[in-house]
């Protein structure tokens, strides 16, 4: 028996270390067993080294592929236009806060105050309302696509999001949340496969980008959150807890992206009934990926899609890959909410775009990436 006994320990020390040669730890895996059904929170482990070693040039930018909007099967979900109550308590809000530093050297000045009247104009909190509409539902698409406009707040807290995910290099749009947090989809930071393997990494922030340049420089992320939902399940079970953050390391002057660039409001638990300036960096298709494109878009409809968590909202827009992870806005120029981001679209509805629908469980990982201190 002692023999057996021998023989059984080393060979369980040795698979051990072939499964750490292979990338592969105790740590994750323990990790997964624990992950929540709904309400978790899962972080990228310590081990993980999250950020690029060294900044990412412009050729490995422009060759960065558009991670594809996740899309499910049109016949797997139903719609409603039923415009549905908050889940889960009172609605509520926090807000963001502009810029109150200039940039660094090589960086264009922060613009603190006023904004690109000529895309705001007059906005209010919320916009048009509807009553839901039908496919293809109703947008406008607007770019944004002049440094000076891209470079104001509220447009200066939305970027792309480079990084690599399973050995290929992507490219993402995010917006800043806190002086040094992000948030994106959840797909845009774990690949949603129940993995320690399935976390993105060598990644970087690229706030107002533009045409191949970086107006506020390059931030490293340092680590990283998904909803445990999305961790297990990813595409379809997880869409309804599609959502990710990072967190930002402080530049070499010991500040953070958010004095540079400010940051965007969030809210939870609002009315479906409501518009959004969806926004990001479409790279894909029609679109370059050069420049930030919105679609303005009202309530449309909501999606079954999922398996756990709120009905996904569905709007009216025709972005494409390289888009997933940007903020849909609540009170654009006004209020500046993140209240959604671009997630997901049913195969062949291409003028269509799903969000989670923020409510508290939503709530506690955005908080986590405001109260990030680097």
């Amino acid at each position: 028996m002692k023999t057996s006994l021998t023989r059984f320990f080393s060979l369980a020390v040795t698979a051990v270390l072939l499964l750490a040669a292979l990338g592969f730890t105790a740590a994750p895996v323990a990790a997964n067993t624990s992950v929540q059904d709904d309400g978790g929170i899962v972080s990228s482990p310590p081990t993980l080294v999250v950020a690029a070693a060294h900044p990412w040039t412009k050729a490995q930018m422009l060759a960065a592929k558009p991670y594809p909007i996740n899309a499910v099967s049109a016949d797997s979900v139903t719609l409603s236009t039923e415009l549905l109550a908050a889940p889960d308590g009172a609605a509520g809000s926090v807000a963001g806060k502009l810029p109150t530093k200039k940039a660094a050297r090589g960086r264009l000045p922060s613009l603190l105050a006023g904004g690109p009247a000529d895309l705001l104009g007059e906005v209010s909190p919320d916009g048009a309302k509807s009553a839901g509409y039908s496919y293809p539902a109703p947008f406008t698409r607007q770019y944004i696509d002049s440094i000076s406009n891209s470079a104001w707040y509220p447009f200066s807290a939305v970027g792309k999001l480079f990084f690599s995910q399973n050995g290929v290099d992507y490219v993402c749009s995010a917006s800043v949340i806190g002086y040094a947090g992000i948030v994106t989809a959840g797909h845009c930071v774990h690949a949603g496969n129940n993995r320690a393997s399935g976390w993105s990494y060598n990644m970087v922030f690229v706030p107002s980008y533009f045409n191949g340049s970086a107006p506020y420089g390059q931030w490293y992320v340092a680590n990283l959150s998904v909803e445990s939902i999305w961790f297990k399940y990813g595409n379809p079970g997880g869409l309804r807890r599609d959502l990710g953050v990072g967190y930002i390391t402080a530049d070499s002057y010991g500040y953070r992206v958010g004095d540079y660039t400010g940051y965007l409001g969030y809210s939870w638990n609002q009315l479906r009934d409501s518009s959004w300036w969806l926004i990001g960096y479409p790279a894909s298709g029609q679109f370059s990926g050069a420049y930030m494109v919105s679609c303005q878009s009202s309530h449309a409809y909501d999606s079954t899609a999922g398996s756990s968590g709120p009905l996904t909202v569905g709007v009216g827009c025709d972005m494409t890959g390289g888009t997933s992870g940007g903020p849909w806005v609540k009170g654009i120029g006004v209020g500046n909410l993140v209240n959604g981001v671009n997630s997901y679209r049913r195969n062949g509805y291409n003028k269509e775009l799903f969000s989670p629908y923020f409510d508290a469980v939503d709530k506690a990982i955005l908080d986590a990436a405001r109260s990030y201190a680097p």
